[in-house]
Formats: structure tokens, sequence, C-alpha cells
């Protein structure tokens, strides 16, 4: 019956009017919900262990496809398989401890319960072995992958993130960068005291206020003026405009500079606590080749999370043994270690940079310009609420759909979730804290992500300023999120900006 109900679903998706899709419109969803229409992709979560269960689902879809007379429904099975005994037993012991099946059972009948059903399915299972299916096989919570006539996008997407997705506890951070120079109301030349009026030859005048005595270079035909004798109005708005842009870019402020601090403290206290949390039940802190394993990468120095782990104590600190102070020696470094180990993202802008530069934790940053803000184009270095009162169609293209309106000459928020895509794969493989410092855009459609909401939504999503989200996985997936405000500017506008 569930699979059933699936490709009904996915006959609702495509705008079929059938008796499923009438149902949805008695529950939460509606006929018209765009997501109804255009959702693509269905996980058949299912105990699909035998031949024979694969060959009728195979069949069932090949039939519903045909009679409905709607193009073929691709199937890809997902197997996953692991013959470590170690790794079982951790995962056994890991299953017994957090799931309710197991209340009331001791450790060892907890134990015994779960082995006897684990023998009672392997009774009846049978691995796929017909190279005519699409399948991936992850081995060993993902330390190998076999995949099968899985092409394009599959292979671009779902292969990197099945072996990036793990069970592990670690904090996720998330954060806008500092405020900056750019974003006081005293700059040389506020927006704020600017007036834009649309020409008929579609270019932009505008009304520059400096220190009390207008510019002589702008049209101020608003305020009963004269208009300045050969005044190019488009270049002027242009050159006010791209200003605007290099200043957003600048230098925290003072008020930033507190936001940095308070976040370094912040880190190292969530890292600490990390590092106890996880002292005895966690083998590896980091992902790696054949010949550096499970090694983290800390100020330069490769070192077995065995070794870092043991050489931690409870006062946050390092009580390094012969072989931890070996493997430094072997490093030539002096550097000072981290306490933790934490992999670090920006943006390539200067103010998120700057965010995420700690001089007590020397941590290696990684700066990628996937998590740049979103490209405005001609529209770069101004606020929504000034775009609007200037580019009034525009504007309003983009109230009815911000995901697909892209900025002329610019990007939209879908660009956005395209190039990031790779960066959500990153933060999933880690097995260590990450930060991430970026900026309203991009952290809207990561939220969407993380809290598994629509993404055609994630414009709505607000992403307040000197706050750090803290996101952890929870029990059968999902992620809790918790924000933490750091520091309060009560002289300041925290609006959310688009481009902050």
């Amino acid at each position: 019956m569930a699979l059933q109900d699936m490709l009904q679903w996915f006959d609702s998706s495509r705008g079929s009017d059938n008796a499923f899709r009438r149902a949805l419109s008695q529950d939460s969803y509606s006929n018209d919900s765009p997501d109804r229409r255009e959702n693509k992709i269905a996980i058949f979560d299912a105990t699909n262990s035998t031949k024979d269960r694969r060959n009728l689902i195979m069949q069932t879809c090949k039939d519903h496809c045909k009679q409905a007379g709607t193009p073929p429904i691709g199937i890809i099975f997902i197997e996953t398989i692991c013959d470590d005994k170690e790794l079982l037993e951790e995962n056994y012991l890991y299953k017994i401890r957090n799931s309710p099946d197991f209340e009331g059972l001791s450790e060892e009948q907890a134990m015994e319960d779960l082995k006897m059903r684990a023998a009672k399915y392997e009774e009846r299972y049978e691995t796929i072995d017909d190279d005519s299916l699409s399948y991936v096989k992850i081995f060993n919570f993902s330390s190998k992958i076999l995949a099968n006539n899985i092409f394009g996008r599959a292979a671009k997407v779902i292969v990197p993130a099945l072996m990036a997705w793990h069970v592990g506890e670690r904090p996720i951070f998330l954060c806008r960068a500092g405020k900056t120079f750019a974003d006081d109301f005293d700059m040389d030349v506020s927006l704020h005291n600017v007036r834009w009026n649309k020409g008929s030859d579609g270019s932009l005048d505008t009304t520059t206020h400096r220190g009390g005595q207008f510019s002589s270079m702008a049209r101020i035909t608003s305020l009963g003026h004269e208009e300045a004798s050969g005044f190019d109005s488009s270049s002027h708005s242009q050159r006010f405009v791209q200003d605007r842009a290099n200043k957003r870019g600048t230098s925290l402020d003072s008020v930033g500079d507190r936001f940095r601090l308070a976040l370094a403290e912040f880190i190292a206290n969530e890292g600490e606590n990390f590092m106890e949390r996880r002292k005895t039940s966690l083998k590896g802190l980091g992902t790696g080749t054949s010949q550096t394993g499970t090694s983290t990468v800390v100020a330069g120095i490769h070192a077995d999370a065995d070794t870092l782990l043991k050489s931690f104590t409870k006062s946050g600190s390092y009580d390094f043994s012969d072989e931890m102070q070996e493997i430094m020696k072997e490093n030539n470094t002096s550097l000072a270690i981290p306490l933790f180990p934490c992999y670090i993202l920006t943006s390539t802008m200067p103010r998120a940079i700057q965010t995420a530069t700690w001089d007590n934790l020397p941590f290696q940053m990684n700066h990628v310009s996937n998590l740049n803000p979103i490209d405005k184009g001609d529209f770069t270095g101004l606020e929504m609420q000034e775009i609007s009162e200037f580019e009034t169609d525009w504007f309003d293209e983009f109230s009815l759909n911000p995901f697909t309106t892209r900025f002329p000459g610019g990007e939209c928020y879908q660009d956005v979730v395209s190039r990031i895509e790779s960066i959500v794969i990153e933060m999933e493989q880690q097995l260590a804290p990450v930060v991430l410092v970026s900026h309203v855009s991009v952290i809207q459609v990561l939220l969407a992500y993380f809290r598994q909401t629509p993404v055609k939504d994630c414009a709505k999503i607000e992403v307040p300023m000197h706050t750090v989200i803290e996101l952890r996985p929870l029990l059968g997936g999902g992620w809790q999120e918790v924000q933490h405000t750091l520091i309060q500017d009560e002289g300041s506008d925290e609006s959310q900006s688009d481009e902050g």
C-alpha cells in the first residue's frame, strides 16, 4: 500500500487530477501547492531485502507509469553493508542506549534482543547482484562505496551526500559576518539621505547630502533647486552605488570587533565541551586518506584522534604524552595547538574573514567564494528597501517569486542553492565542530536545508545580526536549533541586510 501511495503522490506532483490528489486537499496540503506539483524525488524506506521484493518494486512502477501515461520513474536502490564486527558492536550499543525500543531492558537484555532481530533479518537477506539495476552500496559507514549505473546529477550530488552523511554528534555553528564601518549611518554618502528619481530614459538620478551641504554634482529637482549643468545622472548613480558596494566589504567596526572576540570565546567554550563529551565515545575526529586515515589536522599537525583525545584534560588543556611530543617534533612545528579540532568556513569577503580571525585559536580557515552573498548584479550595494523605491516593476516580480527572480546581471536564490550544494556536503561529512561565517542569503538557504523547510521560502527566514545559530543532529534524523545572541548593540541598526 505504501508503494502505491508513493506512486499516486508522484502523479499529484505531475499535476494529475486523481483521487489521491483530492485526498491531499483534505489535509495540510492544498490542490494548488507548488511543492506538491513539482516534487520529483521520493524515498521509499522499506525492507526491500530480497530479489523478489525489488523486482516487485520495479514492475509495479513500470506498470503504473504505463497505465497513467507518465514518464518512467528512475529507481536507485541503496544498500548498506556492515561486516566489521567492531563497528557493529559500537552501532548496536549506540542504538540500544538511545532507542526507545529498548526502554526498561538492561544493556545485556537489549543487546541479546537486537542481535536476535539481526539474525532473523540475515536469514532472508539477499544482496544486490543484478548489475542491470541502478544501485549504490555503502560499506562499513561509508569507508567504501560501490556505485552501479549511476549517472548525471545522481553521481554529482546523491553519491557524495551518501558518503558524507553519518550519525556522529558534532555541532555546526552558523553566523553572519560582524558589523562593518559601511553599515554606519555617518558614512560619507548615506543612502538614508538619498532620493532616487527614475528618469524617462530609465536612468537613476540621485540627491545626496554631505555634512549639511548638498553635492553640486547631484540633480536636486525634488528640493526645488536648479539642475547642475552637464550632470550625467546615470554615470553618477553607478559610481555612487559602486562606492557603496566597495565600502560594504571593509573592516569590522568596534561593534563588529566585539562580536569577533565574543565569537572566539563562544567557540572555545563549545569546542572544549565537545572534546570532553566525545573523549570516551569517538575514535576519529577527521576524515582522511588511506595514508592519514582518521587523523586530525590541527595547526598543520597530523595526529591520530585517539592521541589527541588522550592528551586532552578536564581543565581544558593538553598534557602531551611522549607520543604526541614526537608527532610535534616530526612536524617541526612550534605553533600553539588549539584545544580542539574545528573546521572553519568563511566567504571571501574581508568582513567574514576578519570575523573568524582569532589570535588565541589559530585554526586554518577555508575561504570559499561559494559562501559569498547573493550577487545583486546591477543592484549591488543597495538594500531591498532602496531597490523597491526606484525599480518597482522588478521588485513586484521579486515579491511574488523571490526564489527564481534574478537580480539584473546577478543571481537568484536558486543560483545560490546550486553553488552551495558542495558546501552542505562538506559540512555534513565533518566529524568535528564546524563554524561557518557567511551572509544573510547563504545562511537563509542553509537554514532551509537544516530545518527541512521548503527552500523556495528561504527568503523569508530571519538571520539575526551578531547571533550564532547552533545546529546539533537529532536521533532519527533532523537537527536541533538554538540561537545564541552574543552581543547587543542598541546604538546601531541590526536589521536584516541583504548583503551582511
